[in-house]
């Protein structure tokens, strides 16, 4: 019986390689804006990251020149989104309901 304080060895070395595991990283969370009353969900949970995600959007009101759009996320579609950030935009072409049109991208 030893009674020895030195800690034992109980990996060995030679077989504790890890060059096969791949790491990838995954939205924790579905990213999206707010936009004229509606949540549109830019990413969806778990997308393989870095991701880049684009929608177009067009005017939902007519006559508008500037909005506020606020970027959120989610935990599941049971929870209300978080807000993270507000966006306005300025400058919007006046015109009637669904003629102005534009691009949103999100990337994480």
């Amino acid at each position: 019986m030893s009674t020895s304080s030195e800690p034992k060895n109980l990996i060995q070395t030679d077989q504790t390689s890890l060059a096969w595991v791949q790491l990838h990283d995954e939205s924790p969370t579905s990213y999206g804006i707010d936009l004229w009353g509606g949540y549109l969900e830019m990413i969806p949970p778990k997308a393989k990251l870095p991701c880049e995600k684009t929608a177009s959007l067009e005017n939902a009101l007519d006559y508008i020149k500037h909005d506020t759009f606020i970027v959120r996320h989610r935990q599941s579609i049971l929870e209300a989104p978080v807000e993270l950030a507000k966006v306005e935009l300025n400058g919007i072409r006046v015109a009637k309901n669904g003629v102005a049109k534009m691009k949103a991208t999100m990337r994480i």
